[in-house]
């Protein structure tokens, strides 16, 4: 009995051993993971203040969620942000010349493109 005792305490304490470090585990990588999010937040956030968008295309650019905002999108695994896609979603067609240039320069976003934030291409080749 008093060896069947120890065992099952030994099991118990070795099980609380593992589930401890993997607790201690989660809960750094959790740490570093929102931290380099916060920092790539930031990164965004600097750059859409560069940027003019006449037709509130990034108006979803809010919260700390960067991963939520429209045009980014982010990796399931570790939450850092893996793509950026601005591209236009109107085509720029002449059925209207005058009302077509007029909404299609409305969609555009603007902006000092010669000086692209560094932080944002460092965001994407990490």
């Amino acid at each position: 009995m008093k060896i069947h005792h120890l065992i099952n305490i030994s099991h118990y304490l070795l099980l609380s051993l593992c589930l401890l470090g993997i607790g201690l585990a989660t809960s750094t990588d959790v740490k570093a993971k929102s931290i380099s999010i916060e920092e790539e937040r930031k990164a965004l956030v600097s750059f859409r203040q560069d940027l003019t968008d006449p037709s509130g295309r990034l108006s979803s650019w809010v919260g700390h969620d960067c991963c939520r905002w429209e045009g980014i999108s982010c990796n399931n695994c570790t939450g850092h942000v893996s793509q950026i896609d601005l591209r236009n979603p109107y085509p720029y067609v002449w059925y209207d010349e005058e009302w077509d240039k007029l909404a299609y320069n409305k969609s555009c976003l603007g902006g000092n493109n010669s000086e692209i934030n560094l932080e944002i291409s460092n965001l994407l080749n990490t």
